[in-house]
């Protein structure tokens, strides 16, 4: 008989069996043990993990984390799902289903960013929302940046190789002038207060979310968190991450928050050069307002493709007609491409 559960510390080695399946695993038990460690069992967030089990093997999962929003000037909370998977032997019988039905009666309600065909086709018929879409970004720094990329794309397995492309730039970072006073760029692991003005559904950094990032595994990413000043006064901030690869560093920009979006391309240039300065080959962001658009083009940023976005309202039966999110929500920050592919044999 099929049993759910939330997840608790008896049920991590089966668990973990199972995550490493999901991930793909080219690597080997310590890492996902290591990996898991920081990204289920030390989160500081209201976190909760379904389980299902067919006697003593845990077959499904569905991971989700409830974290604070902004919408139209008010705090909110809503779910964030991340990882869901279910072995295909049970897909059948609709126990990834029954695990999502269940996240589904909490009483907040639920982002989904991307996902695969079949994961959008059941979000369709489960009669879930269309919001507006998020846009992926990229900025291609030099030949071997963009060779790898490439590569894993679409030969996976000699990814490695691109590390013998030489380091030449590729494209280079359009610099934005910082606005006028005294402009200030500082690393934090704190971050203070800063409350967007804008309206709409706004994803949030709290100071214990940071942190949390900020210890994110060294076999994973280093993170790196930027507090924007101008005339002593924190007009922004951003989340990064420098990810190892099989031929060099990605960089991926997590998260953006500001203020006022005028200071947008500063932020963004500035995050950019920061992820340069550490012979980053390539840049991820995804964006998702008309300003936050305008500025990472403004600094060279490429458009890559659309990301579907998709709500469930939750008990209040809330609809939020503009959304601003970025890599932070569930799990869309984890960087396993290329984890994988230094692994690969």
């Amino acid at each position: 008989m099929i049993a759910i559960r939330e997840l608790t510390e008896p049920d991590r080695s089966a668990f973990e069996t199972l995550i490493a399946e999901n991930w793909q695993a080219t690597w080997n038990a310590t890492i996902t043990h290591e990996i898991a460690k920081w990204r289920y069992y030390a989160r500081p967030d209201e976190a909760t993990t379904w389980l299902a089990f067919d006697d003593r093997q845990c077959i499904a999962m569905l991971d989700s984390v409830v974290r604070p929003y902004q919408l139209d000037g008010r705090p909110i909370r809503v779910r964030e799902t991340a990882d869901w998977y279910c072995k295909p032997s049970y897909r059948p019988y609709g126990v990834g289903m029954w695990l999502l039905r269940t996240a589904m009666r909490r009483p907040e309600p639920i982002v989904v960013l991307n996902g695969t065909e079949d994961n959008v086709a059941i979000l369709s018929r489960l009669h879930w929302l269309d919001l507006p879409s998020a846009t992926s970004y990229v900025l291609p720094v030099t030949v071997r940046g963009l060779t790898g990329n490439m590569m894993r794309k679409t030969w996976p397995r000699q990814e490695a190789t691109a590390r013998f492309v030489p380091r030449l730039p590729l494209k280079s970072l359009h610099q934005i002038d910082a606005p006028r006073g005294r402009a200030v760029v500082q690393m934090i692991d704190d971050p203070i207060q800063i409350n967007p003005t804008a309206t709409g559904l706004i994803q949030l950094i709290g100071p214990q979310h940071l942190a949390w990032m900020l210890a994110i595994p060294r076999m994973l990413a280093e993170a790196v968190g930027l507090m924007f000043v101008i005339n002593d006064k924190p007009v922004g901030l951003s989340l990064s991450q420098i990810e190892p690869t099989a031929y060099g560093y990605d960089g991926k920009i997590v998260h953006l928050q500001c203020r006022d979006d005028a200071v947008l391309p500063w932020m963004i240039s500035e995050t950019a050069r920061m992820l340069i300065d550490h012979e980053v080959g390539f840049i991820r962001c995804y964006v998702s307002t008309p300003a936050k658009m305008q500025a990472i083009e403004q600094v060279g940023f490429v458009k890559s493709k659309d990301v579907q976005c998709h709500w469930w309202p939750g008990q209040d039966g809330i609809v939020p007609p503009r959304i601003d999110v970025h890599y932070l929500r569930g799990d869309d920050a984890m960087p396993f491409h290329a984890l994988r592919g230094r692994y690969i044999r």
